[in-house]
C-alpha cells in the first residue's frame, strides 16, 4: 500500500514540477505577479503525464507588474457616445459592455489566438462571446484637447457626449474576472504577445507536456488588450470582463447590432460598497469581513460628470443640463455635473 501511495505522490510531483516550470518560464515573463490557483489533469500511475489544465488567480492583481495593469493613481476615464445613449445609461443605471465579436476590429483576438488553434476559429469566437468590453480613453486626453478624433468617430462629430467614469482605485487588485488596462497597438507589444505564444508552443514540444485550454484559462484577457496598429489613434483604455465556463450560458443578455447577434453585460452605476455589504450581511452565515471581501470583487463605478460635444447651441446645452440633473438625482441618487468640451472654442 505504501508503495502505491509513494508512486502516486511521485506521479503528482512530476506533474507539479512541469506546471511550475511552465509558470516560471512561460507565464511569469508576461505576467510576473501571476499565481497558479488551480491544477487539474488525468493520468495513469507509472506513465508520464501528458497534460494539465491550470488556472491563474482570476483577479486584476494577476496583471500587476505587467504592461496590462493600469498603474495610475486615479482611475478616471471618458466614454464617448450619443446623447440618447447617455440618457438611457442614466435611466437604466448601468452601461452596456458588448462582447468582443461586436468590436470594430473583426480580427481582434483571432489573429493571435489562431496560432494556438489553427483550425478552430469557432472555438475562438465562442470564447470572444464570453468576454465583454467597455471602451474608454484617459480623461487627460479630453482635458488636453487631444480628443478631436474620438469626438468625430464616437461622439457624433460634436453632437454627442463624453461620460466621465471613475472606478474604485482601492479595490483594483481584488476585481474578479475583471481587468483594466491600456490597449496595445505597437509592434513591440505585439512581439511580446507573440513571444508568449511561441514559448507556450515550444514548452509543449520540448517537454512533451501540454497546458490544455489556455485560451479560456488565461490567454483571452491578455489578447483582449491588443489591437492592430491601424486603430492606434483611439488610445483606448479597456475594462474587460470574462465569464467562466459555468456562466457561459447565463448572466448575459442578447442584442442585434450591425446585422448580427451580440451579447452584453451591464456595468452597474448605482452600487456603493455600503449597499452591497448590507445586502450580503443579511444573508445567513455571512460575516462583515466576508461580505466586504465579496463586495470588493466588483468595482464601484460612478459617473463623475458628462461632457457635451462642441456643436450644441446654448439653448440645447441648457435643456440637456436640466434633463441630466433631474434624471441623475432620480435614478442614480447623485447629481452629475454637466460641462462642455474645451474644443467648442474652435467652432
Amino acid at each position: 500500500m505504501l508503495t502505491e501511495e509513494k508512486k502516486e505522490l511521485e506521479f503528482s510531483k512530476a506533474r507539479d514540477e512541469l506546471v511550475k516550470l511552465y509558470h516560471e518560464t512561460v507565464l511569469k515573463p508576461i505576467l510576473p505577479k501571476s499565481k497558479v490557483s488551480s491544477v487539474s489533469s488525468m493520468g495513469t500511475v507509472g506513465q508520464p503525464f501528458g497534460y494539465a489544465k491550470i488556472g491563474i488567480k482570476p483577479t486584476n492583481e494577476s496583471f500587476k507588474g505587467s504592461q496590462y495593469y493600469y498603474n495610475k493613481k486615479t482611475l478616471q476615464f471618458i466614454h464617448y457616445t450619443s446623447l440618447e445613449n447617455a440618457i438611457n445609461i442614466i435611466r437604466e443605471k448601468s452601461i452596456r459592455m458588448y462582447d468582443l465579436t461586436a468590436m470594430n476590429d473583426p480580427q481582434e483576438v483571432l489573429n493571435s489566438m489562431s496560432q494556438l488553434y489553427p483550425t478552430s476559429e469557432d472555438l475562438i469566437n465562442k470564447a470572444k462571446k464570453n468576454a465583454f468590453i467597455l471602451s474608454m480613453c484617459e480623461y487627460e486626453e479630453e482635458l488636453s484637447g487631444r480628443s478631436f478624433d474620438n469626438w468625430r468617430v464616437y461622439g457624433k462629430d460634436g453632437f454627442g457626449v463624453g461620460i466621465v467614469l471613475e472606478f474604485s482605485k482601492s479595490t483594483q487588485d481584488n476585481w474578479f474576472n475583471r481587468y483594466l488596462g491600456k490597449v496595445h497597438y505597437n509592434i513591440k507589444s505585439k512581439k511580446t504577445l507573440n513571444d508568449f505564444i511561441n514559448e507556450h508552443l515550444n514548452f509543449k514540444e520540448k517537454n512533451h507536456f501540454n497546458i490544455s485550454d489556455p485560451l479560456n484559462s488565461f490567454f483571452l484577457p491578455i489578447a483582449g488588450f491588443h489591437k492592430d496598429h491601424i486603430y492606434s489613434n483611439e488610445k483606448e483604455i479597456r475594462y474587460l470582463r470574462t465569464l467562466t465556463h459555468m456562466d457561459w450560458d447565463k448572466e448575459k443578455e442578447v442584442d442585434f447590432i450591425k446585422g448580427k447577434q451580440v451579447f452584453y453585460k451591464q456595468l452597474k452605476l448605482d452600487y456603493s460598497y455600503s449597499k452591497k455589504i448590507k445586502e450580503l450581511i443579511k444573508k445567513p452565515n455571512f460575516s462583515l469581513k466576508e461580505a466586504t471581501s465579496l463586495a470588493h470583487c466588483i468595482p464601484e463605478v460612478k459617473i463623475n460628470s458628462i461632457i457635451l460635444g462642441y456643436k450644441y447651441s446654448n439653448h440645447e446645452e441648457h435643456d440637456i443640463h436640466n434633463t441630466i440633473e433631474i434624471l441623475s438625482k432620480e435614478k442614480l441618487g447623485y447629481y452629475i455635473p454637466v460641462k462642455t468640451t474645451g474644443l467648442k472654442k474652435f467652432f
